[in-house]
């Protein structure tokens, strides 16, 4: 087991990477002794995995079903009720385990109700394990648009135990290879030449955890995503909107928004040509569902409620170059709708 210390606005925390979750609750069980723990997690998990022994005689709510579906308010009331009928104090904990989805809305609740209790996450899905389940983000979706009611409220651990990963479809894991790019191309120290597609057998403890520790440092630099934090949001803002039109999970579109920030990078002068075309190539050969065809018009209102917007007529993106360099650019409607052509020619 390994443990990534991190610093945030509620204090420190620590990420436990490890294979059965056991190993790390032990660790923070002494916390407990004068507090009661209540557990939530999904039905999605329930039926592969179940609760580890740690946790098997504290109240446990699973929730139906499992990713996005569960981000919205309905779900954030029924734990917050659940809670209420337990007659939960802001000094008990909640621990999550689910997918990222599932740690958005119970980081949620643990922030709002009596003004904040402490959490610990226990994300079970390799999107979650190196990105969405990290940083203290906490959300649900509202007035259709992707994390429009949240709140920063950081766990006091974070449990990343590769048992989980074990059990995962093939077509989640592929979504999580959207995060796992994301961190490809900003750990470039040179170029990307050398990028090429990956398996599940590509995607070690050790890439885990330097995922981890890369965003701990960025998160702990800019915990309110301020400024620095921003680069973390590469590929995002065309995947956001993607998930409001089509049926498609988070990293599957983390991975086409990727390709279309490359291509705002070229046409912007951030990225060479050449440089871009490398990752391009390598991204492409990375499975997923295929991107039908969409007109841009449907994109666009998506795109305009983007948080990083400064105004409506202009579009935030985070550009990648190589090296791990990033910048935030601002982009016209004919300048996107130009790079979507783009893409959809691909």
């Amino acid at each position: 087991m390994t443990e990534i210390k991190y610093t945030s606005p509620q204090g420190s925390g620590t990420v436990y990477t490890c294979h059965e979750p056991d190993q790390a609750l032990a660790a923070i069980a002494p916390c407990w002794q004068e507090q009661r723990v209540f557990v939530v997690t999904e039905g999605n998990l329930a039926g592969l995995h179940s609760l580890p022994g740690t946790l098997r005689s504290f109240p446990c709510f699973t929730l139906p079903g499992g990713g996005e579906t569960l981000k919205n308010q309905t779900v954030l009331n029924l734990i917050l009720s659940w809670l209420a009928r337990y007659q939960a104090s802001r000094r008990d904990w909640l621990v999550a385990i689910g997918g990222g989805a599932l740690t958005d809305v119970a980081g949620l609740a643990a922030c709002l109700y009596k003004r904040g209790m402490p959490l610990v996450t226990v994300p079970t899905t390799l999107l979650a394990q190196v990105d969405g389940g990290l940083g203290g983000k906490n959300a649900i979706n509202a007035f259709g648009l992707k994390n429009s009611l949240g709140s920063f409220w950081f766990p006091r651990a974070i449990i990343c135990a590769s048992k989980y990963l074990e059990t995962l479809p093939l077509r989640q894991f592929n979504s999580g290879m959207g995060e796992v790019w994301k961190y490809r191309l900003l750990f470039a120290e040179t170029d990307w030449r050398g990028l090429k597609s990956l398996g599940p057998r590509d995607v070690t403890h050790q890439f885990i955890s330097r995922a981890i520790a890369y965003k701990c440092q960025v998160v702990a630099a800019d915990p309110l995503d301020l400024g620095e934090r921003r680069r973390l949001n590469l590929g995002h803002t065309l995947a956001h909107a993607l998930e409001g039109v089509l049926p498609i999970l988070h990293g599957e579109a983390v991975l086409w928004g990727l390709e279309f920030a490359l291509l705002a990078a070229v046409t912007s002068g951030h990225c060479p040509q050449e440089e871009a075309r490398s990752a391009l190539r390598a991204l492409a050969s990375q499975p997923r569902l295929r991107l039908p065809r969409l007109a841009f018009s449907q994109l666009w209102p998506l795109l305009q409620g983007d948080k990083k917007n400064a105004e409506l007529t202009k579009i935030t993106l985070i550009l990648p170059s190589p090296g791990g360099q990033v910048a935030a650019e601002e982009f016209t409607r004919r300048e996107l709708e130009e790079c979507w052509r783009l893409m959809q020619k691909t």
